[in-house]
């Protein structure tokens, strides 16, 4: 039998919930197939099995958070039998639907919207970054010259056209968020 474990995800993800269950007990998987999906406050992700075989047990309901580390289901043989209740990590729990209705549906948590919620954070990302490259290289130039410095000829000509470079990049990156954003739309 293989336990499957909330993974560690990082020294800051501390916890994890599960946000549905695609392969439920008594179904067969293979090594690499998407057992559930997680959600935590940093990431969100698929949990894969680690190993061919079929849901024996699964260990946490959907919307329960826990603890990385945790065992969330048990991988076994197909005639393998299920260990004393005393040798299991957790009390089996009883999980009758797969999330598979859901992500067809295109409900809040399917894998299709967990994507998409990842591609605008990275987006928005991109934004704040270029906007704030910007900024600071508005700041400093603005400082300067209420100090009265004066920068020598060779900064302005590379001032000026790397602050077109990013005004434009962060215009192109707008547009590719509003596109993708309506397109999720339709």
């Amino acid at each position: 039998m293989q336990t499957v474990e909330i993974p560690h995800l990082g020294e800051f993800v501390k916890e994890g919930k599960i946000v549905c269950w695609v392969r439920l007990v008594g179904e067969a998987i293979r090594q690499g197939e998407v057992l559930a999906y997680l959600e935590t406050d940093k990431v969100n992700m698929e949990i894969e099995s680690p190993a061919s075989g079929v849901v024996r047990a699964i260990f946490v309901s959907e919307g329960e958070t826990v603890q990385v580390g945790t065992p969330i289901a048990l991988i076994g043989e197909v005639g393998e039998p299920l260990p004393d209740v005393a040798q299991l990590p957790r009390m089996p729990v009883e999980v009758r639907q797969r999330c598979i209705g859901e992500a067809s549906t295109g409900g809040p948590f399917s894998p299709g919207s967990i994507r998409t919620r990842q591609q605008v954070r990275k987006r928005i990302v991109n934004i704040v970054v270029l906007s704030t490259g910007f900024f600071v290289l508005l700041a400093a130039f603005i400082y300067s010259v209420v100090l009265g410095y004066r920068f020598p000829w060779w900064f302005y000509a590379i001032f000026f056209p790397l602050q077109a470079i990013i005004l434009v990049l962060n215009a192109v990156e707008l547009f590719r968020l509003f596109g993708f954003l309506k397109q999720q739309r339709m």
